[in-house]
């Protein structure tokens, strides 16, 4: 498993480190009204996560940009106390989306890397 950086473009930008998952791990962005949306988290840092989209759903989030929403489903040494992790989306693409967390994981980089590591 190796550490993302960051493109030139977001190197800039980016606090915490990504580490890119090599196994799926199922998510669900939670909407302030209620609503769900499945996702599968690609990669995660203590700062926010990326997230593939089902095909055609970018169109929907557009709207999500900038809005708060809970991520659910994140692993549970992530310490999220079972009600989510919330966030921001940050940016949306054709089919990913990334989540820029409110407050940052609790837990280091090196423990981020275990809990990837054994997904």
């Amino acid at each position: 498993m190796s550490v993302d950086t960051g493109s030139q473009s977001g190197r800039g930008r980016r606090v915490y480190s990504r580490v890119p998952l090599d196994a799926p791990c199922f998510i669900t962005l939670r909407r302030d009204d209620g609503s769900d949306f499945p996702a599968l988290m690609v990669d995660c840092g203590c700062g926010g996560i990326q997230a593939a989209l089902p095909p055609g759903s970018a169109e929907d989030l557009q709207d999500w940009l900038s809005h708060q929403i809970v991520v659910l489903g994140l692993p549970e040494a992530f310490r999220c106390d079972g009600s989510g992790h919330k966030g921001i989306v940050s940016w949306v693409s054709a089919e990913r989306c990334g989540v820029r967390f409110e407050s940052p994981l609790s837990i280091s980089d090196a423990e981020l890397h275990a809990i990837l590591s054994s997904l």
